[in-house]
């Protein structure tokens, strides 16, 4: 069977699919946090057929440690390779390629917090950037703009 033709790998509520001939997506809940995690990684066939002969399959957070044993990497060439989302409401996106923070086009961490706020850090190729001088090197923190409190008006014509 060709890498193309094969059938989505899923154990336990399509926690696991292949999206490409080269990269498996894992989601699973963060026993720390309730929270959900996605991590994308990059495979090689040895490792798939590895992966479909056990007769018991890992999924969730233990497939990410034996990926990770056998040495695959967080990759993703269109997309965060690393998605965490809190029960909270807070998101965390991390951008890899070849298993190194990386993005071209933006910053390689995300985090949006539950107050608005936003942290950006910029990396190529697992290095952090200087981007556009903050206080912290390759650090930048966004903060909602306060709303203006609503004032009543006068009576009488505008």
């Amino acid at each position: 069977m060709r890498a193309e033709e094969r059938e989505p790998h899923s154990v336990e509520d399509k926690s696991v699919t292949i999206e490409q001939t080269s990269h498996i997506t894992v989601i699973h809940t963060s026993v720390t946090t309730g929270g959900t995690i996605k991590g994308i990684y990059a495979i090689s066939e040895d490792i798939w057929r590895e992966l479909n002969r056990q007769t018991q399959k890992p999924t969730g957070y233990a497939l990410t440690q034996w990926l990770a044993g056998k040495g695959c990497q967080l990759d993703s060439s269109d997309g965060p390779a690393w998605i965490s989302r809190g029960t909270d409401g807070s998101t965390l996106e991390m951008y890899y390629r070849d298993g190194k923070l990386h993005r071209e086009d933006g910053p390689a961490i995300v985090r949006r917090n539950t107050d608005g706020s936003t942290v950006k850090m910029y990396y190529r190729d697992g290095n952090l950037q200087q981007f556009p001088r903050p206080a912290i090197p390759g650090v930048t923190i966004e903060r909602p703009t306060p709303k203006a409190p609503d004032t009543p008006r006068a009576p009488g014509p505008p």
